[in-house]
């Protein structure tokens, strides 16, 4: 429904942020919010704590990640180390889920990624592509995860090493040949 262009505000998209996250598996969820301000940011773990299949929010994931509806999003909003009262930034809808696309990908050892189905995997190296090509990593925002999305990147890159199927591996180069074709200037450790 968001995807679709439903008008949802940015406290609600919070609390679902929320619980995608607890869903997903992550642990130490917290909404630290300002006095200042009513906006809160969630704040989680980076490494999964459970086993639990995640393929049944991948297809939404991708659908909200690649929606074309513009958002303001607080930088306080992604982050609790910014001030609350920044200005908004124009971004897409689906940049309110793009820190936890990158934790699912970073915080999993290439073994835990393979244990996903297929088609999981799938969905995740085509929802980084979507986060690569349509969301503004120079944005106030999502700045803070560039450092991460070069992280998730050199994850992909590794899962061509593993024996994946050529489709996944076509996809895993891909990923990587965006990434210094977009950032030349941060990629110089990618080596094809």
């Amino acid at each position: 429904m968001i995807s679709s262009g439903i008008d949802i505000n940015l406290l609600t998209l919070l609390r679902l942020k929320k619980h995608l996250v607890h869903i997903l598996g992550f642990s130490n969820i917290s909404t630290p919010s300002t006095p200042a301000s009513h906006v809160f940011c969630v704040a989680f773990e980076s490494t999964r704590h459970t086993d639990r299949d995640v393929s049944a929010c991948m297809d939404e994931l991708l659908s909200v990640l690649d929606a074309s509806h513009p958002f303001s999003v607080v930088a306080s909003a992604m982050t609790e180390s910014l001030p609350p009262n920044d200005a908004p930034a124009s971004l897409l809808v689906g940049s309110i889920f793009v820190d936890v696309l990158l934790a699912l990908i970073t915080g999993s050892e290439d073994s835990e990624l393979l244990n996903f189905p297929l088609l999981t995997i799938k969905r995740l190296i085509e929802c980084l592509l979507v986060i690569m090509y349509k969301h503004d990593m120079g944005s106030r925002p999502l700045r803070h995860l560039q450092g991460n999305l070069r992280k998730a990147v050199r994850r992909v890159l590794n899962l061509v090493l593993t024996g994946i199927n050529y489709e996944l591996r076509q996809l895993c180069l891909t990923v990587a040949q965006t990434y210094i074709k977009l950032w030349p200037n941060t990629s110089g450790g990618f080596v094809l």
